[in-house]
This record gives structure tokens, sequence and C-alpha cells, in this order.
């Protein structure tokens, strides 16, 4: 379920501690008219939020607004966690913002971001109001895709997809805009390769950890004397999390057996007891390729028209998240 939000009243407030830990996150932001713009956040956490998670807007025009993220989001699994969504609606006057939006903090070990659980995870987004721009919304990425899995000392890739509604011109490349932040191959190896053509992003990486990937997205617009301006832009970062092999999670282990790995025809998921659950299979992307419930202590997977390459499975039980893995699928 979607839920809309509309404030009108100012408010300053002092972020205080967090219970949750967001791994990765965008905003994207639509023009309801020349001056009223619709934010729509989406975060990946790693644990399922509570009533008292809290995000906190910066419209960067001196307005602030404290978000709910259990009570006003809806929640999905996603390979490594929870991916939650919130919407608010804000109107500004004509000028130009550094929209903030700050939630919660860094998960602890990030490989590529010194101390990161100390570190504030924060958005940033440049929003522009003016008459000879109109009503603007920025580019969006077609693939939803916020984290991925990769495995040491093959070459994978993954991407943005990036769009814009309006026909603008789109730029993009790897940036950085938190303390203590190194590029992931300066820490992981091997060569990390951002395709600014295609919005995807390549590595080899030699190094097993949890990275973290920025991607800066500019909006250009073209005007009647043939210039480009820059209308828009927006962080969006993503988190690659780096496995020595393709294989299991500790925690999987624990829960479930999975079988062959690497699969050719049917991949098999045995569970530790009967229960009801709900097995998501995704891609490389991100993207779910199928969901089932089961009551059984087993689930099998015809993977013979799949691909091949890597793929993740997470497994629910009560709306907990209670085991994921990788597998690979050779024909």
């Amino acid at each position: 379920m979607k839920c809309l939000f509309v404030f009108t009243a100012a408010m300053t407030c002092a972020l205080t501690s967090h219970a949750f830990v967001s791994l990765a996150g965008t905003t994207e932001i639509s023009a309801l008219s020349a001056n009223v713009r619709q934010f729509d956040v989406k975060l990946v956490v790693a644990n399922y939020p509570t009533s008292v998670d809290t995000v906190l807007f910066d419209y960067g025009d001196g307005n602030y607004q404290f978000g709910l993220l259990a009570n006003n989001t809806s929640c999905v699994t996603v390979t490594n966690g929870f991916l939650v969504h919130l919407q608010y609606i804000h109107a500004y006057s004509p000028g130009m913002y550094l929209l903030k939006i700050t939630a919660g903090k860094r998960m602890a070990g990030i490989s590529n971001i010194a101390n990161s659980d100390t570190t504030d995870f924060e958005l940033f987004s440049g929003v522009i109001i003016d008459p000879n721009v109109g009503a603007n919304s920025i580019p969006v990425a077609d693939a939803s895709v916020l984290t991925s899995e990769f495995v040491s000392g093959l070459t994978q890739s993954t991407g943005l997809s990036l769009y814009d509604s309006e026909g603008d011109s789109i730029s993009s490349f790897v940036t950085s805009s938190c303390p203590g932040y190194s590029f992931p191959a300066t820490v992981g190896g091997g060569s990390f390769i951002y395709d600014q053509s295609t919005q995807i992003f390549s590595w080899n990486p030699n190094v097993a950890g949890v990275y973290s990937v920025m991607i800066n997205v500019y909006e250009w617009m073209r005007m009647a004397n043939g210039n480009y301006i820059n209308i828009s832009w927006n962080i969006r970062e993503y988190l690659i999390d780096v496995d020595n092999q393709v294989g299991t999670s500790e925690e999987m282990v624990a829960t479930s057996v999975a079988y062959p790995n690497p699969a050719n025809y049917l991949f098999n998921l045995q569970f530790a007891g009967s229960h009801q659950r709900t097995v998501f299979i995704y891609d490389a992307f991100g993207r779910e390729i199928s969901a089932a419930e089961t009551l059984s202590n087993g689930y099998t997977v015809n993977v013979y028209s799949f691909a091949e390459g890597i793929y993740f499975y997470s497994i629910i039980e009560e709306g907990e998240l209670k085991a994921h893995g990788k597998f690979a699928v050779r024909h």
C-alpha cells in the first residue's frame, strides 16, 4: 500500500538516535505543478522498521519534517533487507534548494567508508523552481535495484536504466557524499567501470566485503538558443555485498540447505521444519523472478529457462527475513 502525506506547516526539529540501519536509497522527485514537488523516498533497511524509526526531511527552504518509517510506508522484502517507500509533497517559492534526507545510521563494516556505523545515512538532491523550467520531474531509474551481491574474482554488472519523462538529457558519474568514503576498487581491488551511456557499472572485486556505490545523476534541459542548463541533480546510493564464492550465508546454513549450486535444471531448498514460508527469487539486477508460498519442508525451482548467471533467494516467515543466499545457474 502506498501512503501519501501532505505537510503544510514548517517544523524545526533535531534528529534523534535511530533504531534502524540504512543500507541504500534514493529520492525520486516529480512535479505536481510549477512549484509543488512530490518526493518518493526508497530505502533499503537492514531490519524491519518499527513505529519509533524516523526519517528527517530537510526541504532546503527552512522547513523540516519527521516521517515515521513503519506507520507511513509500504515495506517489501528484497535481497539484503527490506525496501521501504515514503511519499511526501512540498510547495516551494522560486529558487534553488538542497534537499537532504537523513535516514538513521549506516551499517557497521562498510569496507569503503571509514567508521561507517558512526555516520548518518543521508540522501541529497538539488531542487530548482524556475518559471522558465516549469513543472519538471527528475530522471528516475527503471530498475528498482538498490542492493546487489557479487562474487570475488568474477566480473559482474548491475545498472540503473535511467530515463526522463520529459525527454531531458541525462549525465551521471560515480561520486562521494560522506566523510571517510573511498571508491570501491580502491579498497576492493579489481577494475570498477561505470558506463555513463548505459548507466551500468561493472566490477571484478578481489576482496570480500560490503561496499557503497554512489551515483550522481544530472538532468540537462535544452534552451531555445541551443545551450543546455542543469535543472536537477540527485545522488543514488547502492550497496554491493561481495562474497568469496557462490554459496549460502552462515545464517542460511543454520536454517536450510540449498542445492545443487550451480544449478542446471532444478534448484532445491530444504527447510528446518514445516512452516508457512514465502520464497522469493531475484536476478542479478534485483528484479523479482518468482514468489511462492509453501507449507512443506522443501521447495524446488525450475531454472532450466533461466539465463546463466547469479541469482538470489530470500525466505520469509511471519513477515521476517529468516534467511537468504545466492546460487548460480549454468547450462
